[in-house]
């Protein structure tokens, strides 16, 4: 029972974490009500940058660029939590641009 009431606390403040970042404050920008002054002179259609055609990499033009590397995933081990509910944790990528780098554990529920 106390390893129920532990467990059901880690999931419930993980939840509540979840929440709470998910939740913004209300911000107004302040904008302002006129469009800002040019100055200086401004560039006219002679005076534009000219368009420059992009230079392909490769014979075909494009190459195909893969998603990356795709890290190894263990099995779930899922244990009873009590009142029908399975508990496991699962090893995540810290950063989602790093999938191989560093990793932290969250909980899960089913």
């Amino acid at each position: 029972m106390r390893r129920f009431r532990r467990r059901a606390g880690l999931l419930a403040l993980v939840v509540l974490a979840m929440v709470t970042a998910g939740c913004s404050a209300d911000v107004e920008l302040a904008l302002p009500s006129t469009p800002p002054e040019t100055v200086g002179p401004t560039a006219t259609a002679s005076q534009a940058a000219p368009q420059v055609e992009p230079t392909p990499t490769s014979e075909s033009g494009s190459e195909a660029v893969g998603p990356g590397p795709t890290p190894t995933l263990d099995p779930l081990d899922w244990n009873g939590c009590g009142d029908g509910v399975e508990c496991a944790s699962l090893a995540v990528p810290l950063d989602h641009a790093d999938p191989l780098g560093p990793r932290i554990e969250i909980a899960l529920a089913r």
